[in-house]
């Protein structure tokens, strides 16, 4: 049931001393997971994780690092299907995910395992850019590449 999960997951993150949560678009995890348990519980439990528990968005910082760069702006030129039908470069785990690893046809399989490999991996590589990044959640974040790309664009 969700409550053995809520419970699992905050036995684990005491045993282990885990106090930050990681995930590519944090934003919907965090509040997906307080929405579900606000439901099942009608209110009587409001939040999933632990009281205490910093979020950080890999999303966002995946905007500020590795989906600015001129490389990413070329690569998404030759792959249409990175855009959305409003014009704006696409900035999804998935999308992500196929710029690093050069598979353009990868389909992300939206299970808990593959996701973290798949949002490990980015998280890495902006790390390897060794700027300094905004961990917060910032829902409009992909704004910044979108800037970014409009820029490049004019300059070349």
């Amino acid at each position: 049931t969700f409550s053995t999960v809520k419970k699992k997951v905050k036995q684990v993150m005491q045993e282990w001393g885990i106090t930050e949560v990681w995930a590519y678009n944090c934003y919907f995890d965090k509040n997906g997971l307080n929405r579900t348990d606000r439901y099942l519980s009608k209110s009587k439990y409001r939040y999933f994780f632990p009281k205490g528990t910093t979020f950080h968005c890999i999303w966002h910082i995946a905007c500020q690092t590795i989906l600015q760069q001129p490389t990413f702006f070329k690569t998404a030129q030759s792959n249409p299907h990175w855009f959305s039908e409003s014009g704006n470069i696409k900035t999804s785990a998935e999308v992500a995910y196929q710029y690093l690893t050069g598979d353009t046809e990868f389909a992300e399989n939206h299970t808990g395992l593959e996701d973290v490999r798949i949002e490990t991996a980015i998280l890495a590589k902006c790390y390897k850019q060794h700027k300094k990044m905004d961990t917060a959640i910032k829902r409009d974040c992909w704004r910044l590449p979108n800037k970014a790309y409009k820029e490049w664009v004019k300059a070349h």
